[in-house]
C-alpha cells in the first residue's frame, strides 16, 4: 500500500475485523493553530510536539472510527494576575458543550480538614493530579484515594482537579476523578465496553473485536466531552486560563475537511474510489496554541491486510469549495510518474486548501554558500578583466568577459516541478541552438578546407577517434630531452639556469615519475574503454614475438614491457612472467600460459580463445572486452581482475579467486565458475544463463536484475547474498547453503531446485516458486509468506518456525514436511498433502482447505485452527 499525502497531513491507518467482516479505516490529521488567521502546520512539527504534551506512551490517535465525536486537551492551568495564586478555574468551551474544572495548589488532610493549598503559577491538566491513586480502577494515576509514603513521611493528599461544585469533605468519601486528557483503556470507564471474549468468540471470532462490543470504548475522552454526533470542523472555542500570558483565547476552527480517496484492486482492473471522512476528535493544546484535528474514515475490504487497498491519498479543502474527483486523479498520476513523481511529492499546493498563509510554504530548496562564494568570485575576476580592457581604450563588451546575468533565486519546494521542466525546457533549447551553431561552423570549416584542397569528413574523423593505446608519456623520456636541451642551450650561450633547476629538483623529477605511474594506472583501469589498437605490421610483430620466445627460453622477465597487439599465438609460455605488461589487442590463441604471472596486465581486447591460463596469476589484470572463448582458467587468481564486457562463451574459471572481479557485462555461455571464490561479487543487470557456480563461494553477492534461468548452484555457499529482481527458473541450488538469503522484489524461480539446500533464516516473501522442489530441504525460520508454491515438493523438508503465511500452497507436497512452531496462517491448502507431517504448535487460523487437501497422520498437538476462514465474498 503506497500513501500519498502531502507533509501538512499526517494519516494513520489500521485493518480491524468485527463480525466476520474486514475494515480498513483511516485517521487524517491536521496541525492548526489557535486564536489566529486559518493554517495548516506541518505534520514534522505536530509529532515534535505531541510526545512532549502527552508523553512518549500516550496515544494520540488509535485509528478506529468514534462512535462520538469528542474534544480533549493536555496542559496546564495559569491563574490569572502575575502572582502565585492558591486556587483557579479553567474552562473550555467548544462546540456549545462547555466544560470546567476548579484546580488547587498542593492541599493535605490534616486532623481530617483540608489544609491551606500552596500558591502555584503553574498546575499540570493531568490524570496524577485528579482524584485517585493505586487501588482507585477510575484513576490509578491520581492522588486523594489513600495516603502515600513520600520523603516527608506518610501524607494524605488532596487532588488538585476537581470538578465545580464537588467539595472534599471526607477523606474516605471518594469524588468523581476530573480532567480534560485521555482514559487508559485498562480503566473500568472503558475496559467495561470491551464486549465478551469466551470460547464461542474464540472459535468464530477471534482475532476480532467482540460482537457485542460498545463502540464507544475507543472514545478515549471522559463522556463529558463527547457530542451527540460528529462536528464540521468550523466550530468556536474558548479557553479560560490554559495559557500563560493570555487569560482567554477564543476563535474558531479553520473550516477545513478531509478528503481520502483510496485506489482498490479489483478483476475488471483498479478502482478509483473516494472514502468519505467525518472530523470525529479535536485534541487541544491552549498554551502552544496548537490543536490538532482528527478526520476518520472507514470502509470494507477483502482481508485482515488490507491486501485489496493499492494507494491511499489525502488532502485536505477549505468547506463549501470541494475539489472534483478528477483532480484528486490527475494528482495520483503525477505523484506515481517515475521521472517527475519525486518533485510532484514537494508540491503540497495540490492537497492542501488554497490561499494558506505564506508562512506555511516550504522553505527554498537550497541557499548554498559555497555556490554564492564562487559567484562573487567570479563576478570579482570580470570586473578585473573589464578593468583591464577598459584601461587599453578597448570595449569591455567586445574585448573582455560579459557581466554574470542575476542570479535567479532558488525556488521553494512548492514550485519545485516547474522549476525542474524551466530548466528542461532551457536546456533543450540551448541545445538546438548549440546544434544549429555547430552545424554553420562546420559548413564553414568544410569550405575554407575544400578551398585548401583538404578531406574535411577523413579530418573529422581522426578528430572524433577515441584514444587508442598505451600512454605514449614517459618521465625518463622528459627528463633526457630536458637535459639534451640544456646542454643545447650552453652550446649556443644561452642560460638554462631554469631548466637545470627543474633538473636538480627531486621533488620535480619525484613528480615526473608519479604522474608516469598514475597514467599507466589509468590507463589500466579503462583501456576497455578505448577503441582498440590496430594490429602491428607484420615485420614489427614478428620481432616482437621472437623476442618474447627467447626471453622465456632465457628465463627473463618480459614484466613491464610493452607487448601491445603482439602475436603470441599458439607458443608454450608456462611460468612466463609478463606483470604489469601492456598486451592490449594481444592475440594468445590457444597460447599456454599455465601459472604464468599477468597481474596487473592490460588484456583489453585480447584474443584469448583456447588458452590455458590454468593457475595463472591475473589478479589485477585487464580483460575488458577480451575474446574468452573457451579460455581454461582454472585454479588462477582473478582478484580484483577486470572482465567487463568480456566474451566468456565456454571458458572455465572452476576453483579461480574472484574476490572483486568486475564482470559486469560479460557475456556467459557455457561458462563454468564452479567452486570459484567471491565474496561481495555484483552482478547488475545481465544476463547469467548459461554459467555454471556449483560449488562456489558466493558470500554476500548481489544479483540485481539478472536473468538467471538455468543456472546451476549446486553446493554453492551463498549465505546472505541478496536476489533482487530476478529471473531464475529452473535454477538447480541443491546442497547449497542459503542461509540468510534475501529474495526480493519481482523475483520468479519457479521449477528450481532446492534439495537438500540449507534456507535457515532465509526471506522469499513474495516470490514465485511454482513447481519448485524443496525435498529434504533445511527450511527453519525462512519466510515463505505470499509465495506462490503451487505444486512445489516439500517432501521431509525441516521447517521449523518457518512462515508461510498467505501462501499460495495448491496441490504442494507437504509429506513428512516438519514444521513444527511454525505458521501457515491464510495459506491456501487446497489440494496439498500434508500426510505425516509435523505440526506441533503450528498457526493454521484461516488456513483455505477443502476436499482434496490431505492431512492423514499429521501430528496436530496444540495446533492453532480458529479463526476459521471468512470467504472473502461473504465479508
Amino acid at each position: 500500500m503506497k500513501t500519498i499525502k502531502p507533509q501538512k497531513l499526517g494519516l494513520l491507518t489500521r485493518c480491524f475485523e468485527y463480525n466476520q467482516r474486514f475494515y480498513f479505516a483511516v485517521s487524517v490529521l491536521m496541525y492548526v493553530p489557535l486564536g489566529g488567521e486559518a493554517d495548516l502546520l506541518s505534520e514534522a512539527s505536530m509529532w515534535e510536539m505531541v510526545p512532549d504534551e502527552i508523553g512518549k506512551e500516550g496515544i494520540l490517535e488509535a485509528a478506529i472510527p468514534k462512535a462520538r465525536a469528542e474534544f480533549l486537551a493536555a496542559g496546564f492551568a495559569f491563574p490569572p494576575g502575575v502572582q502565585p495564586s492558591l486556587a483557579c478555574t479553567v474552562r473550555i468551551a467548544f462546540a456549545g458543550r462547555e466544560k470546567s474544572l476548579n484546580v488547587f495548589g498542593d492541599r493535605f488532610w490534616e486532623m481530617g480538614q483540608s489544609s491551606e493549598p500552596q500558591p502555584f503559577k503553574k498546575m499540570a491538566l493531568s490524570w496524577q493530579r485528579a482524584y485517585g491513586g493505586e487501588g482507585f480502577s477510575k484513576n490509578p494515576l491520581g492522588r486523594g484515594f489513600k495516603p502515600v509514603k513520600g520523603a516527608q513521611g506518610t501524607v494524605h493528599l488532596l487532588p488538585n482537579l476537581q470538578y465545580p461544585g464537588e467539595t472534599t469533605y471526607d477523606p474516605d468519601i471518594p469524588i468523581t476523578p476530573a480532567c480534560f486528557g485521555p482514559l487508559d483503556i485498562s480503566w473500568p470507564q472503558r475496559f467495561s465496553k470491551a464486549g465478551t471474549y469466551n470460547k464461542a468468540w474464540l472459535k468464530e471470532d477471534f482475532p476480532a473485536f467482540a460482537r457485542d462490543i460498545d463502540w464507544t470504548i475507543f472514545n478515549i475522552a471522559p463522556e463529558d466531552q463527547w457530542f451527540e454526533g460528529h462536528l464540521n470542523g468550523d466550530e468556536a472555542y474558548c479557553f479560560e486560563n490554559l495559557h500563560p500570558e493570555k487569560s482567554r483565547i477564543e476563535g474558531r476552527l479553520p473550516g477545513f475537511k478531509a478528503r481520502c480517496y483510496i485506489t482498490r484492486k479489483a478483476e475488471s482492473g483498479d478502482v478509483f474510489e473516494e472514502l468519505p471522512t467525518r472530523f470525529s476528535t479535536a485534541w487541544f493544546f491552549p498554551h502552544r496554541e496548537r490543536a490538532v484535528l482528527i478526520y476518520q474514515g472507514l470502509c470494507e475490504t477483502i482481508d485482515e491486510d488490507g491486501s485489496d487497498i493499492v494507494h491511499v491519498m489525502i488532502g485536505a479543502e477549505r468547506m463549501g469549495e470541494p475539489r472534483p474527483q478528477e483532480h484528486y486523479l490527475d494528482v495520483l498520476a503525477k505523484r506515481l510518474d517515475k521521472e517527475k513523481g519525486m518533485f510532484y511529492a514537494l508540491k503540497d499546493s495540490l492537497l492542501v486548501p488554497e490561499g494558506l498563509p505564506k508562512s506555511g510554504h516550504a522553505a527554498p530548496v537550497d541557499e548554498n554558500p559555497i555556490r554564492e562564494k564562487m559567484r562573487k568570485r567570479m563576478e570579482r575576476q570580470i570586473a578585473e578583466a573589464r578593468a583591464v580592457a577598459e584601461s587599453y581604450g578597448l570595449d569591455p563588451d567586445v574585448h573582455a568577459p560579459k557581466t554574470l546575468p542575476p542570479e535567479e533565486p532558488a525556488p521553494d519546494l512548492e514550485h519545485l516541478p516547474e522549476f525542474m521542466a524551466k530548466l528542461e525546457a532551457e536546456a533543450q533549447k540551448q541545445k538546438k541552438e548549440a546544434e544549429i551553431s555547430l552545424e554553420g561552423v562546420e559548413r564553414r570549416t568544410k569550405d575554407l578546407l575544400a578551398s585548401l584542397d583538404m578531406d574535411f569528413e577523413e579530418i573529422r574523423k581522426e578528430y572524433k577517434e577515441k584514444p587508442k593505446g598505451p600512454p605514449a608519456f614517459s618521465a625518463q623520456e622528459k627528463i633526457d630531452f630536458m637535459e639534451q636541451l640544456a646542454e643545447k642551450m650552453h652550446k649556443q650561450d644561452l642560460d638554462p639556469e631554469e631548466i637545470e633547476g627543474y633538473l636538480k629538483d627531486e621533488d620535480f623529477r619525484q613528480r615526473l615519475f608519479d604522474g608516469e605511474l598514475q597514467i599507466k594506472e589509468f590507463y589500466r583501469m579503462s583501456a576497455h574503454h578505448q577503441d582498440p589498437v590496430t594490429a602491428l605490421d607484420k615485420e614489427a610483430g614478428e620481432r616482437i614475438r621472437q623476442m618474447a620466445i627467447e626471453a622465456h627460453a632465457k628465463g627473463e622477465s618480459l614484466a613491464g614491457k610493452d607487448l601491445t597487439g603482439v602475436d603470441l599465438s599458439g607458443l608454450d609460455l608456462r611460468g612466463a612472467d609478463f606483470q604489469k605488461c601492456f598486451m592490449e589487442s594481444s592475440n594468445l590463441e590457444k597460447a599456454n600460459l599455465q601459472n604464468a604471472n599477468l597481474s596487473q596486465a592490460v588484456l583489453a581486447h585480447a584474443n584469448l580463445t583456447d588458452a590455458h591460463l590454468t593457475g595463472a596469476n591475473l589478479s589485477g589484470a585487464n580483460l575488458g572486452g577480451a575474446c574468452c572463448v573457451r579460455l581454461n582458467a582454472e585454479n588462477s587468481d582473478c582478484r580484483d581482475t577486470i572482465l567487463v564486457k568480456s566474451n566468456l562463451t565456454g571458458a572455465s574459471f572452476a576453483n579461480a579467486d574472484f574476490n572483486g572481479c568486475n564482470c559486469s557485462g560479460a557475456i556467459y555461455e557455457d561458462t563454468n565458475f564452479s567452486g570459484v571464490r567471491a565474496a561481495q561479487l555484483k552482478f547488475l543487470e545481465c544476463d547469467l544463463r548459461g554459467l555454471i557456480f556449483s560449488g562456489a563461494h558466493l558470500h554476500k553477492c548481489v544479483f540485481l536484475n539478472v536473468e538467471l534461468s538455468g543456472v546451476d548452484f549446486s553446493g554453492a555457499f551463498l549465505q546472505a547474498s541478496v536476489f533482487l529482481d530476478v529471473i531464475g527458473k529452473q535454477c538447480r541450488f541443491a546442497g547449497a547453503d542459503m542461509t540468510n538469503v534475501r529474495f526480493v522484489g519481482q523475483s520468479v524461480f519457479d521449477g528450481s531446485i532446492f534439495s537438500n539446500a540449507r534456507l535457515d533464516d532465509a526471506n522469499l516473501r513474495g516470490i514465485s516458486l511454482q513447481d519448485s522442489d524443496f525435498n529434504h530441504a533445511q527450511i527453519n525460520r525462512a519466510d515463505f509468506s505470499e509465495c506462490n508454491l503451487r505444486n512445489a515438493n516439500l517432501y521431509r523438508a525441516v521447517g521449523h518456525e518457518a512462515s508461510f503465511v498467505k501462501t499460495d500452497l495448491n496441490d504442494a507436497s507437504m509429506i513428512s514436511l516438519n514444521m513444527m512452531k511454525g505458521s501457515l496462517q491464510r495459506a491456501d491448502i487446497r489440494g496439498a498433502d500434508l500426510r505425516g507431517s509435523n505440526l506441533y504448535q503450528v498457526d493454521m487460523a484461516r488456513v483455505y482447505a477443502n476436499q482434496y487437501t490431505q492431512l492423514g497422520d499429521t501430528f496436530t498437538k496444540k495446533i492453532r485452527i480458529y479463526p476459521r476462514r471468512v470467504a472473502p465474498n461473504e465479508a
